[in-house]
């Protein structure tokens, strides 16, 4: 049987509500995975697939922990929103909490964008993450050229926004400089992607529902990020017949067992027994009821 627990830790800016699911000591894999918030101010749009989710992942030897960024749900407001430093906290917390050998994520939707620039800036040792719905990195309405280089641009833009973000908040993000922003407008993309190239290595599964409109284009532009971040292997898969919410329960458990056997295929327990060593989980010093 797994059990949760309501759990209160610092995030970036503020204190943060989360709930930590444990499986079973018979099935526990000693690998977590942390659910990134989807929409900032859409708390219940994914309340409930979340919470299915972590369910299923427990049952399945995962440890979870879902949370509400901080000025969301039930999380303190602080004199900022900080997704990624709320991100980089959780992951640690949930190190700190639990038996683990590694960390892998879940993220929806805008969750899924923050997911990436956490990867990039934080130094964060996830092994694989998955995003259920991604969706746009940045807000075509506003472009009078939809062009995909136009696009991937402004979505540069703002994952250096949010780099700078972690780098001024902790000690240890990866080391590159970060472009005035000011100067970002004005520096061709070519140059934003090619100099420092940033490092990581991780494996992204991207779950795209086919009655989407945005989910080609999304799955083509996120495939593009993983390629400027770098060290990022990235696949994706299409549900069928199915909206960006996944409001059929049928589409939310096909969604759920996507992930399950994804993510179970590199647990550490996994590894083991194949005779492949399992590297320990990086310990950084630096939600419902």
């Amino acid at each position: 049987m797994t059990n949760e627990k309501p759990v209160v830790y610092q995030g970036g800016n503020s204190q943060l509500f989360g709930v930590l699911h444990r499986p079973s000591p018979r099935r526990d894999l000693r690998h977590g995975v942390l659910f990134v918030p989807g929409e900032p101010d859409l708390l219940f749009g994914t309340h409930s697939m979340y919470v299915y989710g972590a369910r299923q992942l427990a049952h399945a030897g995962f440890h979870c922990l879902r949370f509400d960024f901080g000025g969301r749900g039930n999380s303190e407001a602080g004199g900022k929103f900080t997704p990624v430093g709320d991100c980089v906290k959780s992951t640690r917390f949930l190190e700190s909490e639990t038996d683990i050998d590694a960390v892998s994520c879940v993220a929806k939707c805008f969750g899924a964008g923050v997911a990436l620039y956490c990867l990039a800036a934080a130094t964060l040792n996830w092994q694989r993450l998955v995003m259920w719905s991604p969706t746009e990195l940045a807000d075509k309405r506003s472009m009078d050229i939809r062009r995909s280089a136009k696009y991937l641009k402004a979505a540069v833009v703002d994952f250096w926004g949010l780099y700078a973000e972690a780098k001024n908040q902790f000690t240890s993000p990866r080391r590159v400089d970060v472009p005035e922003e000011e100067n970002l407008d004005h520096i061709p993309i070519e140059n934003l992607v090619t100099k420092d190239r940033l490092r990581t290595t991780v494996h992204a599964l991207g779950i795209y529902p086919s009655g989407d409109p945005s989910s080609r284009e999304c799955t083509r532009d996120y495939e593009a990020l993983c390629r400027f971040i770098g060290g990022i292997s990235y696949e994706m898969r299409m549900v069928e017949d199915s909206d960006h919410s996944y409001r059929s329960h049928d589409k939310v458990q096909e969604v759920v067992q996507m992930t399950v056997d994804w993510l179970s295929e590199s647990s550490p327990a996994v590894r083991r027994t194949s005779g492949i060593k399992a590297q320990s989980a990086t310990r950084l010093d630096h939600c419902y009821a």
